[in-house]
């Protein structure tokens, strides 16, 4: 049948573990794994919904649509719809199988701590609270990595529990300045600057994996971060969990989310295998494998019908109302889903120099009004 390559930069061990799903399934349907793209006959690239926008105008690597090999019902009829497409000329256009959808708006807590504690923090102004009494009781009460998007996703989910949905599109996915000046977003800039006490220099994390080590040992009380987290903690959970889960103080109701497209891309090197790329897009579309796939990653899949238990309740009720009110789900600035990259940049950065006090709050305004002209 053929062979197919997936570029990614997957490395903890609940992403090898998604991986080795996705080469059993493709090796079941009778595609083997390539070890590099010029030996495959369908390159396949991890994108995220932006990156994948950027590919079909042109800006980096062209996706195929997939929606030329597919049933009309594999599509329109399974798959979640914020889903579908990221551009599309029609609604049977698919530029990439969106695979694991995550929820952003997550606060990871160490629970010992939290049960010391008392009460789960009802709003932002409570949590700010919450993380001042944790002092006592960690080495750092506010985990945030290096990694550019950790303290863009803390400022987003404070700008959707602050400001709410519609303002949160407007400025991070649309760039409108009056949206990026708003007083809710200024406030937002406030309670990130508050929380900057809480974030200890010297021992921030240069990554999520070693922030998920110090949360679970008790170092850290909180970290902000999405889904794929809770599967980092599966092996410590099967005795007394150590770590529990809240959703972002402010945001209930709404999902923020970032989801993975799995996007095979037109190659100089090869012709297009038509063949290999339906049996591609069917097998990533499986209910099973989509289902497998949620469990290993700790995600939610992709379309409707995935086998398997819910991972987060309320995350599934959430994906199906969508269908209902789209509005329930916002797309991710941090990871690409809503914002251009060159926006995200911008932002990330002047939110991390900011947080960390090497900018003052006039600066960072300024860069975020400035944000929404880049495209």
């Amino acid at each position: 049948m053929g062979s197919v390559h997936l570029q990614h930069h997957w490395r903890s061990a609940s992403e090898r573990a998604g991986v080795r799903v996705l080469r059993d399934a493709l090796g079941r349907a009778g595609l083997e794994w390539a070890a590099t793209p010029r030996s495959a006959n369908v390159a396949m690239v991890k994108m995220s919904a932006q990156g994948v926008w950027a590919g079909v105008r042109g800006a980096g690597p062209r996706p195929i649509d997939l929606g030329c090999y597919l049933r009309p019902e594999d599509i329109e009829a399974r798959v979640f719809p914020p889903f579908l497409a990221v551009i599309a000329p029609s609604q049977l256009s698919l530029f990439g199988v969106p695979i694991g959808a995550f929820r952003s708006n997550c606060v990871w807590v160490h629970a010992p701590t939290a049960n010391r504690l008392g009460a789960q923090p009802a709003d932002v102004a409570e949590w700010v609270d919450w993380l001042e009494r944790a002092r006592a009781h960690v080495r750092y009460p506010l985990g945030v990595s290096r990694e550019p998007w950790a303290a863009c996703l803390l400022f987003e989910a404070l700008v959707l529990g602050l400001c709410g949905a519609d303002v949160h599109r407007q400025a991070f996915a649309m760039g409108v300045a009056e949206a990026l000046a708003a007083p809710c977003m200024r406030n937002a800039l406030v309670v990130l600057g508050k929380l900057r006490q809480f974030v200890a220099d010297d021992c921030v994390a240069p990554s999520w994996h070693a922030l998920a080590r110090d949360l679970q040992s008790g170092r850290c009380a909180t970290v902000v971060m999405g889904d794929w987290l809770r599967n980092e903690f599966a092996d410590a959970n099967r005795g007394i969990p150590s770590v529990a889960k809240w959703t972002m103080p402010g945001t209930e109701g709404r999902y923020l989310y970032n989801v993975d497209y799995l996007t095979p891309i037109v190659a100089a090197h090869q012709p297009l295998d038509r063949e290999a790329l339906a049996v591609v897009a069917r097998a990533l579309l499986d209910a099973e494998v989509q289902g497998r796939f949620g469990r290993a990653k700790g995600a939610l899949p992709t379309v409707r019908d995935a086998i398997g238990p819910p991972l987060d309740g309320e995350g599934w009720r959430l994906l199906h109302l969508s269908a209902l009110n789209p509005d329930l789900l916002v797309p991710s600035m941090s990871f690409e889903q809503a914002a251009p990259r060159g926006r995200r940049d911008a932002i990330a950065h002047a939110v991390q120099r900011y947080l960390h006090g090497r900018a003052g709050f006039d600066e960072t305004a300024r860069a975020l009004v400035q944000s929404g002209r880049i495209e």
